[in-house]
């Protein structure tokens, strides 16, 4: 015997042995009930039984089982026919073929439920079919598929359908790269260029939380300089208590620009004073150029006709006058 035919032999053995795992351990998924109100859900229910009694092979060792499994799982219009249909069988004692042959069944079932004209359906649901702003373009390619094989287009219709919905900014990449002629080509492309624009989307609404974090936690870091400052305030209050006072006392005393006259009454011309109490050179040059007063900046008269300077001689004057002549007897030899 040679090495092939050793190896032969030994193969055939292994795959006359048991499994050592049985596929019971693997739990699928119970299917979801099927109540007829929508026939595009059929397909979707016959799939999920056939994967459950595939994985429980052991389970359902004839076609009446897997029947009866299928059966258990309608609801409201699918199931009263079934059940009328058995309550029959009963009264009869005859069975129909569809309860003791499975795929019988599933043709019954798909014949009573499912869409009458699926070829139109399928065209219809593929050209009304759109990838959405929101939308990811994996879910678009999955419902575009589900109905190619359908609507029997061949493959130069279904790329051109497939490309016709697609979003615009899509449309532009694929116009700057190249637009593939095979679907599948396409249906990739497609798949690449969405994922980097999430991906992009994703990076933007990063940089966007993390700016409104930095801008939120700005007021709370002044918040606590302002706390510190006003700490270190209480800390030094004393001094820069006494401080202030000095400068309001200070500010108190009178200067020569804002000094009020003899009689409290403010000085008119204290604005064009400087600090030494005398006119700014700009006010001197501006009313000898003008040929003003300088004391009241009025013109048609110089500093010794000024009417505010004679003002005090004339009453003195005046007093003079009007003081009564000491009487007779009482003037000094």
């Amino acid at each position: 015997m040679d090495l092939a035919q050793a190896l032969q032999l030994l193969a055939n053995k292994i795959g006359r042995m048991p499994s050592q795992k049985p596929k019971t351990l693997i739990k699928p998924r119970v299917p979801d009930t099927f109540e007829g109100s929508d026939p595009n859900k059929l397909e979707v229910f016959l799939f999920q039984c056939q994967m459950y009694l595939a994985v429980h092979s052991n389970d359902f060792p004839d076609d009446e089982s897997k029947v009866t499994f299928i059966l258990s799982y309608l609801k409201g219009s699918p199931q009263d026919w079934f059940q009328s249909e058995l309550n029959h069988v009963m009264t009869s004692r005859q069975l129909h073929d569809w309860f003791a042959t499975y795929w019988t069944f599933i043709d019954e079932l798909q014949c009573l439920f499912s869409p009458h004209d699926l070829i139109t359906n399928a065209m219809n649901s593929l050209e009304s079919l759109k990838l959405r702003d929101s939308g990811k373009a994996t879910r678009y390619t999955i419902d575009f598929n589900r109905y190619t094989r359908k609507t029997g287009w061949n493959e130069q219709a279904l790329t051109r359908q497939f490309y016709k919905n697609l979003l615009d900014q899509l449309k532009d990449e694929i116009t700057r790269i190249g637009k593939p002629t095979a679907l599948k080509t396409l249906q990739d492309l497609v798949a690449t260029l969405d994922q980097r624009y999430w991906e992009h989307q994703l990076e933007i609404n990063r940089d966007k939380k993390a700016s409104t974090s930095n801008s939120n936690s700005a007021p709370a870091n002044k918040s606590t300089a302002s706390n510190n400052r006003s700490s270190n305030q209480q800390s030094g209050g004393s001094k820069q208590d006494n401080q202030q006072q000095q400068r309001n006392k200070d500010q108190q005393k009178p200067t020569a620009s804002t000094s009020a006259t003899p009689d409290n009454k403010p000085n008119p011309i204290a604005k064009f004073l400087g600090p030494d109490g005398k006119l700014t050179p700009e006010e001197r040059k501006c009313r000898l150029d003008n040929k003003l007063c300088l004391c009241c900046g009025k013109l048609g008269h110089m500093v010794s006709d000024c009417p505010q300077l004679l003002k005090p001689k004339v009453k003195a004057c005046a007093a003079t006058v009007s003081t009564p002549a000491a009487p007779l007897g009482l003037e000094k030899a």
